[in-house]
């Protein structure tokens, strides 16, 4: 990993461009992953994102950052480690409308992607999450999102050359102190 000497923040001109480099960049891979992974749902967006929305926040609990987990085996946590979500959690962790997220929830129940645990609860199984269909997406963007990756991080390291004393490795970092990237990093159970 190449190492960048922190003196001095960014200028605002560059940060600014470089904002919107990766912003495009992550648009860009957005769009062209969405179709991949809505494909086991009938390519119906929506239903995918509270599918998702729920087998995410059934194992919020157990994602930490920078670290692999032993525990998840081939990547999926076991059963005896997810915990139950309600629509009204998925429903506030999409900030989609309750009545949408019922509707799909109920859908993906009778698909039999989701499960009913209790009168209001919902659960993803790590046999759903096993499924050819639902791996594939997985396999597929893997490897197109580490390249993304390398990508933003070569240009920004090559910015931060070609802007002597510029600090980008605070670029690199998450920031973890804004709403929205906080919501994301710790989905709501």
């Amino acid at each position: 990993m190449m190492m960048i000497a922190p003196t001095a923040e960014p200028d605002t001109a560059d940060r600014t461009e470089l904002d919107s480099y990766v912003y495009a960049q992550t648009i860009d891979a957005l769009l062209r992953f969405i179709p991949i992974c809505a494909a086991p749902f009938g390519g119906d967006v929506t239903r995918m994102m509270v599918f998702y929305g729920a087998a995410r926040s059934s194992v919020g609990h157990l994602n930490h950052r920078n670290q692999l987990r032993a525990e998840a085996e081939g990547g999926i946590f076991p059963d005896d480690l997810r915990r139950a979500v309600s629509v009204l959690s998925i429903s506030e962790y999409l900030a989609l409308p309750y009545e949408t997220v019922r509707r799909h929830v109920h859908e993906l129940v009778e698909q039999k992607l989701l499960e009913r645990q209790g009168s209001r609860s919902f659960f993803v199984s790590s046999e759903t999450m096993k499924r050819e269909g639902l791996r594939d997406c997985v396999k597929s963007i893997a490897p197109k999102m580490a390249e993304l990756a390398t990508r933003i991080h070569t240009t920004i390291a090559e910015k931060s050359v070609d802007t002597a004393g510029g600090n980008w490795e605070s670029f690199l970092q998450p920031r973890a102190n804004e709403p929205e990237v906080r919501a994301a990093i710790d989905p709501v159970a």
